[in-house]
C-alpha cells in the first residue's frame, strides 16, 4: 500500500468530531420520525377504539379537519318506519369510482338529538368494533382494522321499553388519516308510535229530551211524544194528514 493511501485513511481529531456530530443528529432525526410515526398511529385509532368521539363524532387526528364538501360514502336503510324492537339493516356504501374507506363510526340518533339510541346486533367483529357510548350497550360501532372497504353492513334494534320519536343514523367516514367526513345522515325513519292514530269515531247528534222529532212517510207526520210519569216513559202518538 503506498504511502498516499495510508495518509488518505488517517482520521484527525477533527474528522472524529464530525463524524459523531453526524452521527448524533441521524440518530436524533430516525427517532424524531419514529415518535411521529407511533404518535398518528395511536391518534388514529385503526382498531377502532375512539370511545373519546362519543359526542362529536371527530376522530382524533390532529391538525386536520373534517371535510366540507359533499361525501362520496353514504349511509341507507331498509325502511321508512319502525316500531319498538324492530331492527333495521343498515349499509355504509363507498360511490362508484370513489376510494375505499379506511375507518367509519356509526350511530342512530332521534332527529336533533345529541346521543345515541338504540343497539346494534349480529355484529361482525372482524370488521366492526361495537362501543358502549352513553352507557347503552353496543350503541356505537366503528372499524375493526384497518382494512380498506367499499360497503359495510349492520343490523340496529329499536329499544323496547322506550318510546322514540323519528331517527336518523348518522357516520363519520375516514378515507384515511388525513381525509374524513363526519355526521354523514341518511334519510328520517318515521316512529309508529310517533304517528297520531287515524280519527274513524262518528259523533251522532241526539235531539233534546222532550222535544218533537219529524220524519216524512208516505206524505204523513208521526209525531213521537216522551213524558215522564212515576219512573215509567209513555209514548203517545197521533197521525197528522198532509194537507
Amino acid at each position: 500500500m503506498s504511502l498516499l493511501s495510508i495518509k488518505s485513511i488517517q482520521t484527525t481529531p477533527q474528522s472524529l468530531l464530525f463524524l459523531e456530530e453526524q452521527t448524533s443528529y441521524t440518530m436524533h432525526v430516525s427517532i424524531r420520525l419514529l415518535l411521529c410515526v407511533c404518535v398518528r398511529g395511536l391518534t388514529s385509532f385503526p382498531d377502532g377504539r375512539v370511545e373519546d368521539s362519543c359526542q362529536s363524532m371527530t376522530p382524533n387526528h390532529s391538525n386536520f379537519e373534517s371535510q366540507t364538501s359533499s361525501s362520496p360514502y353514504t349511509v341507507s336503510v331498509n325502511r321508512t318506519t319502525f316500531t319498538p324492537g324492530q331492527t333495521v339493516t343498515v349499509t355504509l356504501q363507498a360511490a362508484e369510482n370513489a376510494s375505499e374507506f379506511q375507518g367509519f363510526m356509526l350511530q342512530a340518533r332521534e332527529v336533533d338529538g345529541k346521543t345515541a339510541v338504540g343497539r346494534f346486533t349480529s355484529i361482525n367483529t372482524v370488521q366492526s368494533h361495537a362501543m358502549n357510548c352513553f352507557n347503552i350497550e353496543n350503541s356505537t360501532l366503528s372499524q375493526a382494522s384497518a382494512v380498506k372497504k367499499s360497503q359495510f353492513e349492520a343490523t340496529w334494534e329499536a329499544p323496547t321499553n322506550t318510546s322514540l320519536v323519528d331517527i336518523q343514523f348518522f357516520v363519520t367516514f375516514v378515507r384515511d388519516y388525513t381525509v374524513f367526513w363526519t355526521m354523514v345522515n341518511s334519510s328520517t325513519i318515521r316512529s309508529i308510535d310517533n304517528q297520531s292514530p287515524p280519527n274513524n269515531t262518528t259523533s251522532t247528534t241526539r235531539p233534546p229530551a222532550g222535544s218533537q222529532q219529524t220524519l216524512p212517510n208516505n206524505n204523513s207526520i208521526w209525531t213521537m211524544l216522551l213524558k215522564s210519569a212515576k219512573g215509567k216513559f209513555t209514548v203517545s202518538s197521533s197521525l197528522v194528514e198532509a194537507g
